[in-house]
């Protein structure tokens, strides 16, 4: 099996978009941070349903969301509550 393929050489999601929905703790400018928003951007380009959620004291990004990406802000009572959205 090759990488990105599915059994017998078939795209693992031919013909289905995929959901994918990435939980992050917040957006500080770090590398992981890049890597997420890069690999939801690309994602979304490629017709997946892509939705980030973050909490709102820190649901900036430091880098440009695609449009295609669903930014969803989660309410908290501020920087004690952090992670409890998770839960």
């Amino acid at each position: 099996v090759e990488r990105g393929h599915g059994v017998g050489g078939r795209a693992v999601t031919e013909g289905r978009p995929l959901r994918v929905h990435l939980p992050l703790e917040g957006m500080p400018p770090s590398g992981g941070l890049r890597m997420l928003v890069a690999l939801a951007n690309g994602l979304a380009r490629r017709g997946h349903d892509v939705v980030v959620t973050a909490p709102d004291y820190s649901a900036r990004s430091p880098w440009p969301l695609d449009a295609a990406v669903a930014l969803d802000v989660v309410r908290t009572r501020g920087r004690g509550a952090r992670a409890r959205y998770l839960a």
